[in-house]
This record gives structure tokens, sequence and C-alpha cells, in this order.
């Protein structure tokens, strides 16, 4: 049976790390270098006064960002760790709602959340340091493991999260 267009739309942006909407970007309380906007010429550098201007520009300048909006695949314990970002019509995975914290093994806090997805794609605040490691999602009674991922128009990003300049 073949997707829905829009379907099609939002699992080509994930897979192209290109996140939308106040579904992934939440209002009122993402930050523009968290939302990837600074790296999709979402943010003017040389404009003054805007909300937010001071802690952006700081963030900028200082070259350190520690999470991002992050693609992510999801997969079940009965199957295979995914090691590349790629979209799989035959795994059935049930995803986790919007806002469900992410579980590391042995970290007591939250290395982030889950957003929104389809199929075994899906959107995460999560922190860089935490790039190509399992983490767990639980709610419900149910669980899911997720992996996120670097998009490819990340090159620029370090194992520590900084970003080159």
């Amino acid at each position: 049976m073949p997707l829905h267009p829009e379907i099609v739309y939002h699992l080509r942006r994930t897979l192209h790390g290109v996140p939308e909407g106040p579904l992934e970007i939440l209002e009122q309380q993402a930050l523009p270098a968290e939302s990837n906007l600074d790296v999709m010429n979402g943010v003017d550098y040389t404009k003054g006064c805007y909300v937010g201007q001071e802690l952006t520009s700081r963030t900028y300048h200082t070259g350190v960002i520690r999470k991002r909006l992050l693609p992510f695949v999801a997969f079940t314990k009965h199957s295979q760790e995914p090691a590349t970002l790629s979209y799989n019509p035959q795994m059935e995975v049930e995803l986790p709602p919007p806002g469900t914290g992410f579980i590391a093994e042995g970290e007591k806090r939250s290395p982030g959340r889950w957003m929104r997805g389809w199929g075994n794609l899906g959107w995460g605040l999560c922190r860089l340091d935490y790039v190509g490691k399992v983490l767990r999602c639980e709610w419900a009674g149910r669980e899911v493991f997720v992996k996120p991922f670097l998009p490819e128009w990340a090159d620029g990003q370090t194992e520590t999260g900084s970003v080159e300049q």
C-alpha cells in the first residue's frame, strides 16, 4: 500500500535532518541553535534587536551547542540496531507519545525527549553526546528503543557537542 504524500514528505525531510513546525520546534521553548535554525540560515547574526538575541548571539560566539533536534530511528528489542538513518517500511514500531523522555543506561537525567515520528523515523531533542547511542523510551507499560543520528549537514559537529567555526 503506497504511503500518503504527506507522510512521504515528513519521512524525506526527517532523513535530511530538516525539522519544521510547532510539533518539533516548540513555541516559546525552542532555542534557534537547538532547533537547527543556525545552520539553515534561519538566524541573522548581523541584525539587531530581536527576542532572544543575547542568548542566541552568546551561543553562536562560544560555539557550544549541547543539544539539538535530531532525527531518530526507532526499533524494538527484537530487531537489529540500525547502523544508519534510514526508513524501513517493514519495521512495525509503536512510537512514543510526544514529550516522552529518553532513558540512557546508567544515567539519572534524561538526555532528551521524543517529539514526533512516522513509521520507524522521528524527531527528538537530544544531547549531542548521545548521538549514535541506543536510548529507550517507556510509556504506559510499553517500550521502544531509539537511536539519534546527525544529519548530513552536521559534519562540523564534534563529539563534545561544539560547533567548529
